[in-house]
């Protein structure tokens, strides 16, 4: 049988060159203004790159081949000039593509004037104003098109988003009815909903933009316009306990501000406005003591681990405090970046609104670890790569480290230097740091989160507190020991779990507490219930016994280790865990 339909089959790869075509890029300087640009001109068109910044519009002109162009989005003047220069340098003008947006994330209640008059600004007075002044001249001769980026902020809701998503979808009514009103004479209007496939609910949005408002404290003046796009493609891996880890699948090209969810590791529960990167449940505030709650707050470890070419990085943040108490600088009051066992750049972490610009260094086999200023309690707006692209970084196996305040960092001399981040550093681990400084004392509503939380392997390092905070008895030491272990085995039955015991306190050793115990014999409970539990079959269990571990002269304050201290225990430590999670 045979097809009896003789249609002419046209070139469709010449159906889609535009040759000669005069195309206006707005905000063609980076990230998807730049693609757009190289995207035209590959297809034949003349580009007219506007950009705010000369060097941008200088710069992408000269990669395409085009005309630079220096403009205001947001200025009627600006604007109408802008166009006319295409106009003169073309002869008439075919398209327009609009490439410009920022978000400031801020409740409904607590938007402001400015906040919503900046939003409308960014949003869409730069599309009311191109769209007024190209229209006019396509509509005179003969037609052409033109193309804005919305988002599906402007068709959803989500929260912070109140004058974000009303400006959207102000975009996305304007050009209906700019096609209606501008379709019989020729002229094509399209809005592109950029979207992340792969989540659900609000969070789907944060990936489109993650700017906060930063005013003019991040270094954009009046008048600048940012380029925003969201991840392309979400991919699920299903990690350890069957969860799902998301990862980019696509990398973000230079320039383009990007949610920091992909590259957040170390935070394994939800968070709020309030406290963004908790290491306990919020929702069980309530259950827990106070001052472990308190300590929960406090980000350690907390991280961003990057892969990709960029050479460097800029991270817009966000700090609460410059109070960061006994530990002083130790506690982090920097962004640091690792590859592998080198740190290759750092930069101080202001007060407030901030943004900080990392060297990604040369070691591209190995992901760049970014360690925050923890003690600042910080909290990462967006991420933006320069030179290159960047991609969250493979999935490690889940370490779950709990203890007190020496595997929260202390005194360590920065939080890279903690032994967590060490051994996770060097056994590629991906690790949840559950250390509470003066309040880890095996607390059952703490088990129950470890219980819950996905892991290869556990690490349990606690002992010291139940000697000083809330002094416990031998008998209590050893029972609270095999509770504690019991409710961590109904969430982890076959899960390697490392217990080390307290290490060397001089001053606890032989100084009984106000029950009668000696840290040595809290030791010596902890251990024995251990045994015990090794001895009925639990052969996922180990053991290590914690006195030997650190040298007296290991201890910075005669309490807790200095970084040699750290280092000690990350070599003793470490590969016992890298060998129970393989």
């Amino acid at each position: 049988m045979t097809s009896s339909d003789d249609t002419a089959v046209p070139s469709y790869p010449d159906l889609l060159r535009l040759d000669g075509r005069g195309i206006i890029v707005v905000g063609a300087g980076q990230g998807i203004g730049r693609q757009t640009a190289h995207a035209l001109s590959q297809a034949g068109a003349r580009v007219f790159c506007i950009d705010n910044e000369p060097a941008l519009a200088s710069e992408i002109a000269a990669e395409v081949g085009g005309v630079a162009h220096v403009a205001d989005a947001r200025d009627r003047s600006s604007v109408d000039a802008a166009v006319a220069a295409a106009q003169a340098e073309f002869g008439r003008l075919d398209g327009l593509v609009d490439i410009v947006g920022m978000a400031r994330y801020v409740t409904l209640l607590e938007t402001s004037d400015d906040d919503f008059d900046w939003t409308f600004g960014m949003v869409l007075r730069h599309a009311f104003l191109f769209s007024q002044a190209a229209g006019r001249l396509m509509a005179g001769s003969g037609g052409g098109s033109m193309v804005f980026v919305a988002s599906v902020s402007g068709i959803t809701s989500a929260p912070r988003h109140a004058a974000y998503g009303a400006a959207k979808a102000g975009l996305m009514s304007w050009v209906r009815t700019l096609a209606v009103e501008l379709g019989p004479n020729g002229v094509r209007a399209n809005a592109v909903d950029l979207e992340v496939r792969g989540r659900e609910g609000p969070q789907a949005e944060r990936g489109e933009h993650a700017a906060r408002a930063r005013g003019h404290a991040d270094g954009h003046r009046v008048g600048d316009l940012v380029l925003v796009q969201r991840p392309v493609l979400v991919r699920h891996r299903a990690d350890v306990g069957g969860r799902r880890r998301r990862r980019v699948e696509v990398p973000l090209s230079v320039g383009v501000l990007m949610d920091p969810t992909p590259f957040l590791c170390g935070n394994a529960f939800a968070g709020n406005d309030k406290v963004p990167y908790p290491r306990a449940s919020i929702h069980d505030t309530f259950r827990l003591p106070f001052d472990t709650w308190m300590q929960a707050q406090l980000p350690a470890t907390v991280r961003l681990e990057i892969a990709g070419d960029a050479r460097e990085i800029e991270i817009a943040y966000q700090t609460e405090t410059e109070d960061l108490g006994y530990r002083g600088d130790g506690a982090g009051r920097t962004f640091a970046l690792w590859r592998f066992l080198k740190p290759v750049s750092e930069e101080k972490a202001v007060l407030g609104e901030g943004r900080a610009r990392l060297s990604m260094g040369s070691d591209t086999d190995h992901r760049a670890i970014v360690y925050l200023p923890e003690g600042m309690r910080p909290r990462v707006l967006d991420v933006t790569p320069i030179g290159g692209s960047i991609e969250s970084a493979e999935p490690r196996k889940k370490w779950v480290c709990y203890g007190d305040s020496i595997a929260e960092g202390w005194i360590a001399s920065a939080p890279a230097m903690a032994w967590p981040a060490i051994v996770a550093r060097e056994h590629a681990l991906d690790v949840v740091n559950m250390g509470y400084a003066g309040s880890a004392r095996g607390e059952i509503v703490t088990a129950e989160h470890i219980a819950g939380l996905p892991a290869d392997v556990i690490s349990i390092t606690h002992g010291t507190n139940c000697w000083t905070r809330i002094p416990h008895s031998v008998e209590q030491m050893r029972a609270n020991t095999d509770a504690f272990l019991n409710v961590v085995r109904q969430g982890h039955p076959q899960t390697p779990i490392l217990v080390a015991s307290p290490i060397i306190r001089p001053d606890g050793e032989e100084t009984a507490n106000k029950l009668g115990a000696t840290l040595g014999d809290l030791r010596a409970a902890m251990e024995d219930a251990v045994r015990a539990r090794i001895d009925a079959g639990d052969t996922a269990l180990q053991l290590i016994e914690g006195l030997p571990l650190v040298a007296p002269e290991q201890l910075g304050d005669g309490i807790h280790p200095n970084d040699d201290g750290h280092i000690a225990l990350a070599r003793a430590l470490g590969p016992v865990l890298q060998e129970m999670a393989a």
